[in-house]
């Protein structure tokens, strides 16, 4: 592999450095694929190298802290002086990891509990949070810990791509770990009051007031850094839905339950006691199965596999990953194609990309940021249609990213007159309010 130098980074990324070097606090947004990583670390290999910083400590999940940031330094001529360690796996190889030389350390946030009851903020100085979005729920036990100490810290990077996936109101914990509280505050009743107002009586769901979108962008403004889309370089991308028939008897079945919210099986009952739990079995029933209360998984009729078989990426034999969400998707899925290889380490990721995998078979909450898989192929199904749009954006970029030669094909099993239509249109309502930002964000700049 030849390595890459500064000379291989865009003029956007340059700025995007420039700014993270020259700031104590900065919200990184990108798209996916767009070089947050590359950014990040070299920034703060400059940050090192110049002793503005000690020791910075990397929060990741573990997949991408496996296998980009142990391995993206490599790639690159300017951090080969890097020192990179993992903090993952048992509490004695966490403790080894924090406790050696090594100037950069990554942990995964379900540890985050356990390293601020165990060391605080050590010697730590630089933070680099990379999806800030899986902490915007600042009722979260890793929120929780990590807001302990995040002021603790002199320098503090976060990035994602949808700062704004599901809402705004979500900012406020994004924004409390990148700058502790200074543009929103740490009260996210108080920050909800003067922006927001309740849609409900229990306050738990809030809209915004108009034309407070631009108050709060004015707060955050000099934090946040959005590094430009680069997306109409790349192939086409295109989506298609493939509309999976009903069989007679699931459609009877769909339609009993989502009226009654109760149904009986093999002697066993099934209900739904709330819309949660509604939607969530509803799903289930067009993905050709029920769970049980008791623990047994209801096999139901489905038609989605014989559908996905005729496709032209699948009949043909061409590279393609295939995205599902259950746990009874990945077993129907295994049994349909044996030779399917699921996603799980890095050296699936290589052989992927090396061309010697048809059909990869993809969990998108294990892979759903910073892996990139350009190279293996661009092809890929939803067997499973996902309600996070942050999810679905997340697991498209997997293959339409930099580094991709060749159209895209996104395909999506739509099962007839079902919740998958539904999942759908609630995607695309979801994708408004990152718009909006991005809008504020470009607009800023002019």
């Amino acid at each position: 592999m030849v390595a890459l130098n500064l000379t291989d980074l865009t003029p956007d990324q340059h700025s995007a450095i420039n700014h993270i070097y020259e700031n104590d606090s900065t919200l990184l947004v990108a798209d996916m694929g767009a070089g947050k990583t590359v950014c990040a670390m070299t920034a703060a290999s400059e940050l090192l190298k110049d002793k503005h910083l000690k020791r910075i400590l990397v929060v990741s999940t573990i997949k991408v802290a496996r296998n980009v940031w142990a391995t993206e330094y490599n790639k690159w001529d300017q951090l080969k002086c890097l020192n990179v360690a993992l903090a993952l796996g048992s509490a004695a190889d966490r403790t080894d990891a924090i406790m050696g030389d090594a100037e950069m350390i990554c942990i995964n946030f379900e540890n985050l509990v356990w390293y601020v009851s165990e060391y605080g903020i050590h010697n730590f100085d630089g933070l680099i949070i990379d999806e800030v979005s899986k902490l915007k729920s600042n009722g979260g036990s890793n929120f929780k810990a990590l807001r302990k100490i995040i002021n603790k810290f002199k320098w503090r990077l976060t990035m994602t791509g949808t700062p704004v996936s599901e809402d705004w109101t979500g900012l406020f914990g994004e924004m409390l770990m990148t700058d502790g509280g200074a543009s929103l505050g740490r009260n996210k009743t108080k920050f909800l009051e003067a922006h927001f107002y309740p849609t409900d009586y229990e306050r738990r769901n809030w809209a915004l007031i108009p034309e407070q979108d631009s108050a709060i962008l004015k707060k955050i403004g000099s934090i946040l850094y959005h590094l430009p889309d680069y997306r109409h370089l790349l192939p086409k991308l295109i989506e298609t839905n493939v509309e999976v028939p009903v069989s007679a008897h699931t459609e009877i079945m769909y339609k009993a339950f989502k009226r009654d919210c109760i149904l009986k099986l093999n002697d066993s009952e099934i209900a739904a006691p709330n819309a949660a739990a509604l939607t969530g079995k509803l799903q289930q029933i067009a993905q050709g199965f029920m769970y049980g209360e008791d623990g047994i998984t209801h096999k139901l009729e489905t038609h989605k596999l014989s559908v996905l078989k005729k496709l032209p990426s699948i009949k043909n034999k061409k590279p393609t990953i295939i995205v599902y969400w259950f746990k009874q998707d990945l077993d129907y899925l295994k049994s349909a194609f044996p030779e399917a290889v699921m996603l799980e380490n890095s050296l699936n990721i290589d052989a992927w990309n090396a061309g010697t995998i048809d059909i990869l078979l993809l969990q998108p909450r294990s892979a759903g940021h910073g892996l990139n898989l350009a190279q293996g192929g661009s092809n890929m199904v939803f067997y499973s249609q996902l309600w996070s749009n942050d999810l679905h954006k997340q697991t498209i970029a997997r293959l339409w990213r930099r580094g991709q030669l060749h159209r895209v094909n996104v395909t999506h099993l739509m099962l007839e007159n079902s919740i998958d239509y539904i999942i759908g249109a609630r995607i695309s309502d979801k994708s408004k309010y990152q718009k909006l930002l991005i809008k504020h964000l470009t607009a800023s700049k002019l």
